[in-house]
């Protein structure tokens, strides 16, 4: 009997310290713009985890593109459908819905896009810097995504701060500058950057 009491009066006694704990406000979690100012520990600026990018990347395509039911045809001159989806299969279609078209790109646009911009990518990404590259890549192709990042003094020599400034020539269709896509480089500019 003396035993069952000392073991109840234990168990009172972990309650009443469980109630009266209060543990401290955890650290947001952190991760350096660039890989290498991390190993140094002099990052001139760190970011919030990026786990909305993925939501990020639907609405700047989204809005940018804007949805097509039928064929028609974009200002650089190509057979256009849904959120600016010029490939063949899916023209052929000639009609969509915006929910069709929301799965296609979800489904099979961005994942395929994310495969070239890893392909060329030889860098490790924030969330935010990989949505940005993915929604380039999709509207300016990817020999586009190739000179951006690749060539020398570029992305792929860690020179992460120039990309912003270079996204933002990739502004023309037909030799003339549009005001939407000077809005959306601009806007990929600013995501790259974390500051979505």
């Amino acid at each position: 009997m003396k035993i069952s009491f000392f073991i109840l009066l234990l168990f009172v006694l972990a309650i009443e310290a469980c109630m009266l704990y209060k543990p401290e406000k955890q650290a947001q979690v952190v991760i350096p713009c660039r890989l290498e100012l991390a190993e140094e520990e002099v990052a001139p600026r760190a970011i919030a985890f990026q786990n909305d990018a993925q939501e990020k990347l639907l609405e700047l395509i989204m809005s940018h593109e804007g949805f097509r039911s039928k064929v028609y045809y974009c200002p650089a001159g190509q057979k256009t459908i849904g959120y600016g989806f010029t490939g063949s299969k899916y023209i052929s279609k000639k009609r969509m819905t915006e929910q069709e078209a929301r799965k296609i790109l979800i489904s099979e646009i961005i994942p395929e896009t994310k495969l070239i911009v890893k392909k060329y990518v030889k860098v490790k990404l924030s969330p935010y810097q990989e949505a940005a590259l993915i929604s380039f890549c999709f509207n300016c192709g990817e020999t586009n995504l190739k000179n951006l990042v690749c060539r020398k003094g570029r992305l792929n020599d860690g020179n992460f701060s120039v990309i912003p400034d270079v996204m933002k020539l990739y502004v023309k269709a037909d030799g003339k500058t549009l005001k939407g896509l000077v809005k959306r480089r601009s806007q990929e500019a600013k995501l790259f950057s974390g500051e979505a």
